[in-house]
């Protein structure tokens, strides 16, 4: 059944699957009468983060989750992410202020996705997923929680002495890497860094003992260098880049380059960075 809602151009939309916290952090939505739709800003805001270079489905294999997509830093401090986007449409930029009801993008069905949709979340003052149902057609909350200071930010690469297995555990363990990137930071716990997506572990302040200065190396060795979302050779290929080009290089471990591309943390072999 159609209803109203703020993130679709034509102001209607159905929902086709709902929000279900750690299973589907989001809702999904087409047009009214199952139509394809342009997406737009739900409230005022800025750019934070695009993609916009995905033409291809990656169904069912999850790769490239959100495909094309865009996400908004709104002034109350909460968060609207737009997923899926069809390639070629995408129209704003990182950095750019908008206005609620200014066009983001046309429904696609880019990443992991099982037909043209909108996915759409809603993301607290803390970048965590809430459930975006009751702001489909209304306001995001006037005011929010404020956001904890941190010493360090998401994307930060840091040295370690340690490691915990979860975000609440007191059992300090040696890691097999002293080195990774901060992928998530949780509110109020004892350790609220996360470390390349759990491949390395939880940390809190006591656990860095450094920040890196930021190194490059370049591409050298071949026309062109896959990069990949883990350290084996598969069906894992990310996007590939020509020689010369300078990638932020992070560590390397058994012959694998950790390296951050486009704010992405990628591999590639590294007899191919000089």
């Amino acid at each position: 059944m159609a209803t109203k809602c703020r993130v679709l151009e034509t102001g209607t939309c159905e929902i086709t699957w709902g929000y279900k916290k750690g299973t589907h952090n989001g809702i999904d939505l087409v047009g009214a009468n199952y139509t394809l739709q342009w997406e737009v800003a739900h409230s005022d805001g800025v750019v934070v983060q695009v993609e916009s270079d995905c033409n291809y489905n990656t169904y069912p294999n999850g790769k490239h989750i959100y495909g094309n997509y865009v996400k908004i830093k709104h002034d109350d401090g909460y968060y609207t992410l737009y997923a899926h986007i069809k390639y070629g449409t995408v129209q704003v930029k990182v950095g750019q202020r908008v206005k609620r009801g200014d066009r983001l993008g046309y429904m696609g069905n880019t990443g992991f996705s099982n037909g043209g949709h909108l996915h759409w979340e809603v993301r607290n003052t803390s970048d965590v997923t809430i459930d975006p149902t009751p702001y489909l057609d209304a306001d995001l909350p006037s005011s929010p929680t404020p956001t904890p200071t941190y010493k360090y930010k998401i994307g930060d690469v840091v040295d370690i002495n340690g490691v915990y297995v979860s975000s609440t555990s007191t059992q300090k363990l040696t890691p097999a890497i002293t080195r990774g990137t901060i992928t998530r930071i949780v509110d109020g716990t004892r350790n609220p860094y996360l470390l390349d997506n759990g491949n390395i572990g939880w940390v809190n302040d006591d656990c860095i003992v450094s920040q890196p200065e930021v190194q490059y190396k370049t591409v050298v060795n071949c026309y062109w260098l896959n990069l990949r979302t883990s350290p084996n050779y598969g069906n894992n290929v990310y996007t590939a880049v020509q020689a010369g080009t300078k990638l932020e290089y992070i560590t390397t471990v058994d012959g694998w380059a950790k390296v951050k591309y486009k704010g992405k943390i990628l591999y590639c072999g590294s007899q191919y960075l000089k």
